[in-house]
């Protein structure tokens, strides 16, 4: 099977398409977090950076300070975890098979392990299209 430039320019243009609609995906992702008895609200961006933080009512104010530092980690963990999952549903399609995605994010999974250890490799066809003068 051969492929013509057009049509391998048509299949970059829609990968680079794909990867440009991902990137968005990403960028709009973050979470809300409400602790459980509402003292406190987090927002977490899709890079895991809190965006905001938001205390409801006065209920926080009794709190003593190694209490709210500790409520504040709770919440903001658990946005960060739905940020998490958020970003495994956009990115797992395109990962081989097997990949633990969530793993992959948190930093447990090396990259290096799915990847062909002598490089990528390219189809037969673009090779010979690519060698040809």
């Amino acid at each position: 099977m051969s492929f013509s430039h057009d049509e391998l320019l048509s299949a970059f243009r829609k990968q680079r398409e794909s990867a440009a609609e991902r990137y968005r995906q990403i960028q709009a992702i973050s979470a809300t977090a409400t602790s459980a008895r509402r003292e406190v609200s987090v927002t977490v961006s899709h890079s895991g950076a809190v965006r905001d933080i938001k205390f409801t009512g006065t209920a926080y104010r009794r709190l003593a300070p190694a209490e709210l530092a500790t409520l504040l980690m709770e919440t903001i963990d658990e946005a960060a975890k739905e940020v998490a999952g958020k970003l495994a549903e956009v990115l797992a399609p395109r990962l081989p098979p097997g990949v633990d995605v969530e793993k992959l994010l948190a930093g447990d999974v090396d990259p290096a392990s799915f990847l062909p250890a002598a490089g990528p490799t390219l189809p037969r066809e673009i090779v010979e299209f690519l060698q040809q003068d």
